[in-house]
């Protein structure tokens, strides 16, 4: 049996496809930890408003999630720790949301930009800070 060096494992191609498998498989958004439950906690937005938050999320199969956000259903795209989703003519068609929620641990933090066809100011945003209250099997 010959003699391999260092060099030339590193250099062949079935150990870089090994490599990048592994990777692949292991940084998988799909394997993160799943989003379901109950979240809580309060929004703030720059025109000065304040107010209790809830949502309920839920990881439909793959990247996509569905839910509720204060009211509003969605459906949203995962990546590892964040989700993201877009709710068009909301508030009675007056509003558009552009929504960001990082998750760590027990909190998510919310960030989401509001642009408003009906009145002043036509743009704004919010920011909500939100804890895990518990977990639901399902979403409906």
């Amino acid at each position: 049996m010959p003699v391999v060096t260092g060099r030339r494992i590193l250099a062949h191609p079935l150990w870089w496809m090994a490599i990048s498998t592994w990777l692949l498989l292991f940084s998988s958004p799909c394997l993160a930890q799943p989003f379901r439950g109950l979240w809580e906690g309060h929004w703030e937005n720059s025109l000065g408003q304040r107010g209790e938050a809830r949502l309920f999320i839920a990881e439909e199969y793959r990247d996509t999630v569905r839910g509720e956000w204060d009211g509003y259903r969605f459906e949203g795209h995962r990546h590892h720790d964040e989700v993201n989703f877009y709710l068009h003519d909301v508030r009675d068609g007056c509003a558009d949301y552009d929504v960001h929620i990082i998750f760590d641990g027990d909190t998510a933090r919310i960030n989401y930009e509001v642009r408003n066809h009906c009145e002043r100011p036509h743009r704004y945003t919010g920011w909500e800070r939100l804890h895990f209250r518990e977990e639901h099997r399902h979403y409906r």
